[in-house]
């Protein structure tokens, strides 16, 4: 007698039934004894064929007698064990012979393994809210998050809710989550993400039905959502080696989202990269096909299924061009392998059977997708600025640079009337108030384009520092804008209005810092918006630190620019000057927009048309330092404020969702000469940097081993 696996992995048997080393392994239905005979001659093979079937004459005859194929006859002078049913021998005799007997056990053992997964995916499944509460959160996810990012489809989204409710449950108590369809595997980690950001998003009166969802009176919605992404998190790890589908895309990219609202931009920018590896990988970026199918509603529901995969690859498109840039990251996708269209600027009907996918005419309201159809087409130029920073400061072909200029003048004055920031067609905004938000956020994009374009060359090119100066004004008063608009709405979306204030009060500030002269006529317009945007971020301090930290390096920029006014020969009152700001009929939140500059008009009295400098040398400096004497611009690396930001450890982005647009702006009082410097934390600067100039300009002796002291 011998027992085939324990005997193959030379173990000791202890002869059980099954034996001690199996049942420790696991594979107890795998424990066979069997008597090893050698083959009769002729008839050697590793098992005995059988199931003649009834009418093929071999009535009487024993099934032992029925001789294996030819190719298997002589596979036990090989070596090939009777039970070893999963090895290629085994397999290729279950091809042969179709249904083997010994074979039964199987699916047993099959089964077993794909169930261990079975009670892990149950207990997070039924930490699901109940059907009720999952339509009060649905309807807040699409009202408050979809309609801004359009990440999901809301008709097919719901389309797969209602699938999941009438059989997900019994399908995993019945047959494990191997049983569910593939495409409804990832939906219970999709759930979850949707519910988090839908609850994080709650800002103001809710439906009291939702406190029921809290495990204690005392816990907050905020870490009711944290505990949903991490059962969504644990969801995915378990299918994470499975085949990536659709609807596991989706997840991906709404996880995308929760971490971008969160503020941890570093991780949302990795997550994202995965998320597109996967959707390559099911081809999302090629062309997709119709079915060769007869069937009028196939044809239509696939042609709505395509519809559904481009923009599902917009959004990816978007998010990785909109990432890498402020973050100075990478890009993943190269556009050059892309077959794949832009979807129709039409929403979904119920009725999918009942028409194919039509675009909205000029006259009729804009959808969800409207702003993303013309998002993408501003972003997908971003490659070529990525291409740009790479030659350096020194561009070695301007005509590039103003091409991209003009092309971002052109796509801004393209825009629909109800998308214009300036006169814009308000005819939309109440039945459909997704139109405000998207209104400033395209207003922000073709001004941070510029911003981006002219960003290597501020210290090279003396036009492209006059564009980012009046690029980061615009981007400044967009952002005020919005601000007001989604106070007005109470949504608490804080990131809209964090990282690019953030990001355009610190290219502004080196402008002034670098060239107090040439902006000395206009400084109380520059300071009164950096001030203006300091309260924001204050204001939002409490529910993102990050805003918190972005303030403190803002008002230190700011003492740097008053200093250099005066090092300029400029005698600048703060107190007064503040007092000014603080006394203006002008809310801060909104700045007096007929005042307001924009990238389409210099602030500077002697900007005229715009031309890039046909010259290479470096540009000619109206102020006359000696502190600048042996810096190197030139070399300097592309200015990148948010990069240096998330990079440093000590910054938290930890986020508190507490409401806060009910709170008066933090009334921030200008700092005097005398005061300590607000900034506490050190951060590393390096050598030639964008901080390492921004701290050495004051004075020299302020410079501590290529230090300045950020939080």
């Amino acid at each position: 007698m011998l027992l085939m696996s324990p005997r193959k992995r030379k173990q000791k048997c202890d002869r059980g039934s099954p034996c001690m080393q199996c049942v420790a392994r696991g594979p107890e239905s795998v424990c066979i004894y069997e008597r090893f005979k050698p083959a009769k001659p002729g008839t050697g093979a590793t098992r005995q064929f059988s199931k003649a079937s009834p009418d093929s004459g071999s009535v009487g005859r024993n099934d032992n007698d029925v001789e294996p194929p030819v190719l298997l006859q002589h596979a036990q002078g090989y070596g090939y064990s009777n039970s070893d049913t999963l090895g290629s021998m085994g397999m290729l005799t279950k091809v042969i012979d179709g249904i083997d007997a010994d074979i039964s056990s199987q699916p047993e053992a099959t089964s077993k393994t794909q169930s261990k997964i079975r009670p892990q995916y149950h207990g997070y499944v039924r930490r699901l809210p109940p059907k009720q509460h999952q339509e009060i959160l649905f309807r807040i996810f699409f009202r408050e998050v979809n309609s801004t990012v359009a990440v999901l489809d809301e008709t097919i989204f719901k389309e797969q809710a209602v699938r999941w409710w009438a059989t997900g449950n019994d399908t995993i108590l019945t047959k494990g989550p191997e049983g569910l369809p593939f495409d409804l595997l990832a939906f219970p980690a999709l759930l979850f993400e949707v519910f988090a950001l839908a609850l994080i998003r709650i800002n103001g009166p809710y439906d009291v039905q939702l406190d029921e969802l809290k495990f204690s009176p005392s816990q907050t919605f905020k870490a009711l959502a944290s505990e949903y992404i991490e059962c969504a998190e644990s969801l995915s790890r378990l299918f994470a080696a499975t085949t990536p589908t659709l609807t596991g895309i989706q997840q991906g990219s709404v996880l995308t989202q929760w971490l971008i609202d969160s503020g941890d931009l570093m991780r949302a920018w990795d997550n994202s990269g995965v998320v597109v590896r996967d959707a390559m990988a099911i081809g999302l970026h090629l062309e997709p096909q119709l079915p060769s199918s007869n069937q009028p509603a196939a044809l239509l529901d696939a042609l709505w299924m395509n519809q559904l995969k481009k923009t599902i690859w917009m959004n990816l498109v978007c998010w990785d061009n909109m990432m890498a840039i402020p973050l100075g990251r990478p890009m993943f996708i190269d556009l050059k392998l892309c077959t794949i269209t832009a979807p129709e600027d039409c929403a979904t009907p119920i009725d999918r059977s009942s028409r194919i996918p039509v675009p909205r005419t000029e006259g009729e309201k804009p959808t969800v997708l409207s702003e993303r159809l013309y998002r993408v087409q501003m972003t997908s130029r971003y490659r070529d600025i990525r291409a740009l920073e790479i030659e350096g400061p020194i561009p070695k072909d301007p005509e590039k640079v103003k091409e991209l200029h003009h092309c971002a003048k052109r796509f801004k004055k393209s825009l629909p009337p109800f998308f214009r920031a300036s006169n814009p067609d308000t005819r939309w905004d109440l039945d459909n108030p997704f139109v405000p938000p998207q209104r400033e956020m395209l207003s922000y994009l073709c001004d941070s384009f510029i911003l981006a374009l002219h960003r290597p060359y501020i210290f090279t090119r003396e036009e492209s520092q006059r564009q980012v100066y009046d690029s980061s004004l615009a981007v400044l008063d967009s952002q005020a804008r919005l601000f007001d608009v989604l106070g007005s709405m109470g949504t608490a979306w804080y990131m809209a209005v964090t990282f690019p204030t953030f990001d355009a009060a610190i290219m502004l500030a080196v402008v002034l810092v670098s060239n107090p002269e040439r902006y000395h006529a206009n400084f109380e317009r520059p300071y009164r918006t950096l001030k203006y945007a300091s309260q924001r971020l204050r204001t939002i301090g409490p529910c993102l630190s990050l805003a918190n930290t972005g303030a403190d390096i803002l008002q230190t920029t700011m003492r740097r620019i008053v200093e250099a006014q005066e090092r300029a020969g400029f005698v600048i009152d703060i107190a007064s000057l503040d007092a000014r700001i603080n006394s203006a009929s002008t809310s801060p939140s909104q700045p007096d927009l007929s005042s307001t500059s924009t990238s389409s008009s210099c602030a500077s009295a002697d900007c005229g048309p715009w031309q890039f400098e046909q010259d290479e040398t470096a540009m000619k400096w109206a102020t006359h330092d000696p502190n600048f004497a042996d810096f190197d611009f030139a070399n300097l690396d592309v200015p990148i404020p948010l990069k240096e930001l998330f990079w440093d450890e000590q910054t938290s982005t930890q986020v508190d969702f507490e409401p806060m647009w009910t709170a008066p702006l933090a009334d921030q009082q200008g700092w005097v000469a005398g005061q300590p410097e607000p900034l506490q934390n050190a951060m590393d600067a390096g050598e030639n940097s964008l901080w390492d100039f921004l701290s050495g300009y004051p004075n020299a002796d302020q410079m501590q081993s290529g230090q300045l002291r950020m939080p």
